[in-house]
């Protein structure tokens, strides 16, 4: 009654207008078979349609013969949306797993084992899904150092959680690569592994190294070099600059240009320049 919303008054001597599921079962319900967990919609006296699962057995007389059914019947609605929200979750999962411009990597966190590994990260490391998964870690030889010992697994697992800024990484045909890791563990049903996030970071550090000697040559310049935003304050001055004219950098900075105007050329110059 409280299941479907309808009082035993209601419906006794009604046709119990049978789902298409259970209709199907029938044959076997006749020959005297009990069916387990049929999964049906069924709607309810207001009109709300839930999800039951059913078990139906024949009832039968002194001489074995079929005379009725009897129907158990669980409301598996929240579970069912539950289920489908689970699956919503790791189709949305996968496609960022998959999609992904960082390489992910995932262990099983007792073994060392690889259990997955998305596209990003195979092809950056030149080897197929395949190959990949079921090896150690320390058995491709991806890391030279920290991850390429057992001893580095280890401090992985003990930590939890560990973040390695710069890695060389070698991908099979013997290119380097240089690697930002950010490695954790966590339970993944009943298995604990640990996930790695890992970002290709070598065109950064060459940018890096490039700005780097771009800077050294700025500061070693014998010219005074300024930099100002749009506003025209002045962010950045090198040490030639203080040298020519006086100002230390910390004077300098914030200040506009025009604290350099002599005042030796008429008023038409300065808006020009």
């Amino acid at each position: 009654e409280k299941l479907y919303g309808y009082s035993a008054v209601e419906v006794i001597g009604r046709p119990a207008e049978l789902s298409g599921e259970i209709d199907q079962s029938m044959e076997q319900i006749r020959r005297g078979e009990q069916v387990h967990h049929l999964e049906t919609v069924r709607m309810r006296k207001d009109g709300q349609r839930i999800e039951i699962s059913a078990t139906v057995s024949p009832i039968k007389d002194l001489n074995n013969k079929v005379i009725g059914m009897s129907m158990t019947a669980r409301d598996i609605s929240e579970h069912k949306r539950a289920e489908a929200a689970l699956r919503e979750s790791e189709t949305r999962y996968r496609r960022l797993f998959e999609a992904a411009h960082d390489g992910i990597l995932i262990l099983d966190a007792d073994s060392g084992e690889i259990c997955d590994v998305n596209p990003f990260l195979a092809d950056l490391l030149g080897y197929s899904h395949a190959e990949l998964l079921g090896k150690k870690l320390w058995e491709i030889n991806l890391f030279r150092d920290v991850l390429s010992s057992k001893e580095g697994f280890i401090e992985l697992q003990s930590k939890g959680f560990i973040r390695y800024e710069h890695l060389p990484f070698e991908s099979r045909n013997g290119k380097r690569i240089d690697v930002e890791v950010v490695s954790n563990v966590y339970i993944a049903g009943d298995r604990k592994v640990i996930q790695c996030n890992i970002r290709d970071i070598t065109e950064r550090r060459r940018a890096d190294a490039e700005r780097m000697r771009l800077m050294t040559a700025i500061e070693q310049a014998a010219e005074g070099m300024v930099v100002t935003d749009a506003a025209g304050d002045i962010e950045y001055v090198n040490p030639a600059f203080t040298s020519i004219t006086g100002y230390s950098r910390e004077e300098a900075l914030g200040k506009n240009p025009r604290i350099l105007k002599s005042g030796k050329h008429d008023a038409a110059f300065y808006p020009g320049m």
